[in-house]
């Protein structure tokens, strides 16, 4: 086996705190930017959700306005 001295063990162990350092900071940037794709698509989802139960009760009173003026009709 090749014998290595103190400075390139030195430089090894720089070399791989580079690495790993790097490594940690792209995990990083990573995940935000998978956080933030998420958060986007939740917040997207709750607005269609509340578009939808908008609409679901602007459905459910005309119904009953019509139902109504049906009964006025009829009741004249």
């Amino acid at each position: 086996m090749v014998s290595m001295d103190a400075w390139d063990l030195a430089l090894m162990a720089l070399a791989s705190y580079v690495a790993v350092m790097t490594l940690v900071r792209m995990m990083h940037r990573r995940r935000d930017t998978i956080l933030e794709v998420l958060s986007e698509q939740i917040e997207a989802e709750r607005e269609r959700i509340r578009i939808q139960k908008k609409q679901e009760r602007r459905k459910n009173l005309q119904e009953q306005a019509k139902k109504l003026h049906e009964q006025q009709r009829d009741a004249a």
